[in-house]
């Protein structure tokens, strides 16, 4: 577990440091088990993995996004 902190102004690129052969599928979900979905302009699952939270305004803050606890996994055949 890693605690990262942030400003608004700037966003965080978190990388899920995983994978495996054959190809891990990497997925990201918050703390509670819910699945992470894109939200335009505010948070986006890259393609190699990484989630990305993108600088906000003050009055844009939504602790749901903002100040939760996120987690990845990697999965593939092999489990």
């Amino acid at each position: 577990l890693q605690r990262v902190t942030f400003s608004s102004s700037v966003g965080v690129s978190l990388p899920c440091p995983a994978g495996g052969a054959p190809h891990a599928v990497l997925r990201w979900y918050l703390a509670a088990g819910d699945d992470i979905y894109d939200v335009p302009h505010i948070r986006h699952v890259h393609a190699n993995g990484s989630l990305q939270l993108y600088p906000f305004s003050p009055s844009a803050y939504n602790s749901i996004i903002h100040d939760n606890e996120y987690f990845c996994t990697a999965e593939n055949q092999a489990g």
